[in-house]
């Protein structure tokens, strides 16, 4: 880590943690994790660069999350959050709420000084391995239905964007769920614009195709004629259709609206930082989270089915749409009632646009 520190880089992937971190050797019938190494790591990477981060890959079940943090978060700084992960797929695929609220739940608690990587899609399949089988065979149905787009029995190896069909409803409301969850948003590349995938191609290496950023030959990635990997070519996801700078130029495309939805997630630090509550609606598609952090509160919902839906809950202030001007105001028994177009989403702040001024230090 010391010589790329040097270099310049700003942190590590660390790849299958639970398999670094085990005793090996041919003796060594029941490997058992070996945790202080993970201080060990952290404390050379912050002895030679303070703000330099580790962001781990464990899928582990949630009753060892600590055991990687460290009790006071003295050893893994950033662990991606498969149990999440997992869990909002099923959601996306089935509009059940109920086990992302459950997982939400079972990975709230963590030290301060650590943090989770939420995602949608990473390098590698998207990896079912902790749902139910009835659970995985649902997704499986909604997003890869032929044996060619599932990959060890337990992933799927496609992108977001095919997965959905290129549906821009389902594609903004999984990128707001994304930004809304606690945690900081983790983005794989060419998803900002819907990069697709080639099937055609072996095992992960259908999703891990160049960046399409023009129109020139090979996407503007290289001028190498002969490239080792290609660029997708052709079809609905071809760089001759999706790439940065035709979508830059157009102020509707989706990576326009990624930059304005990633420049308002920074506008709101109560997600990072504050606490959240998963709160009470009438709805079991509709996802609503508050959360809390120095005296301010911002409301987010996201509705995850086909049909509009009004959602009334609880909660006496005025609500200021952050993203439109579509307020909502409490009726005479403190509830609301807000209508989600399918598939809609609203982030709120409570109460009013002075937050500044009633933001306390502590």
């Amino acid at each position: 880590m010391g010589f790329w520190i040097q270099l310049g880089v700003s942190g590590f992937r660390m790849d299958a943690v639970p398999f670094v971190i085990a005793t090996k050797g041919p003796k060594v019938r029941q490997p058992v994790e070996q945790y202080e190494m993970l201080r060990t790591f952290r404390e050379f990477l912050q002895w030679r660069e303070g703000d330099a981060i580790i962001l781990a890959e464990a899928n582990v079940l949630p009753n060892t999350d600590l055991e990687y943090f460290g009790d006071a978060g003295e050893r893994l700084p950033m662990m991606f959050n498969f149990q999440l992960n997992q869990n909002t797929f099923y959601t996306l695929a089935t509009g059940d709420t109920k086990p992302l609220k459950h997982a939400l739940l079972a990975t709230k608690p963590r030290p301060s000084s650590a943090q989770w990587g939420v995602f949608l899609r990473n390098h590698d399949e998207l990896d079912l391995g902790r749902l139910t089988p009835e659970q995985r065979a649902a997704v499986f149905a909604a997003f890869a239905p032929e044996p060619n787009m599932q990959l060890y029995e337990r992933g799927i190896r496609r992108r977001l964007a095919p997965m959905l069909a290129g549906d821009r409803r389902r594609l903004e409301l999984a990128y707001s769920l994304m930004l809304s969850l606690p945690g900081t948003p983790v983005f794989r590349y060419g998803d900002e614009i819907g990069m697709g995938d080639d099937l055609r191609r072996p095992e992960r290496a259908c999703a891990r195709t160049p960046m399409q950023w023009s129109t020139e030959p090979q996407g503007g990635f290289t001028k190498h004629t002969k490239p080792p990997t290609s660029v997708i070519s052709g079809g609905a996801y071809g760089f001759e259709r999706v790439n940065v700078a035709q979508q830059r130029r157009d102020p509707n495309s989706l990576l326009n609206w990624m930059e304005r939805m990633i420049r308002m997630r920074k506008e709101v630090p109560e997600i990072s930082w504050g606490d959240f509550e998963v709160l009470r609606t009438s709805r079991s598609d509709v996802l609503a989270l508050c959360y809390h952090w120095r005296n301010n509160s911002v409301l987010l919902l996201h509705n995850f089915g086909a049909e509009a839906c009004t959602v009334k809950f609880r909660s006496g202030s005025r609500l200021i749409n952050l993203l439109s001007d579509d307020h909502s105001q409490p009726g005479a028994d403190g509830r609301h009632a807000v209508v989600l177009e399918p598939y809609g989403y609203r982030w709120y702040r409570v109460g009013g646009l002075d937050y500044l001024l009633t933001r306390s230090e502590i």
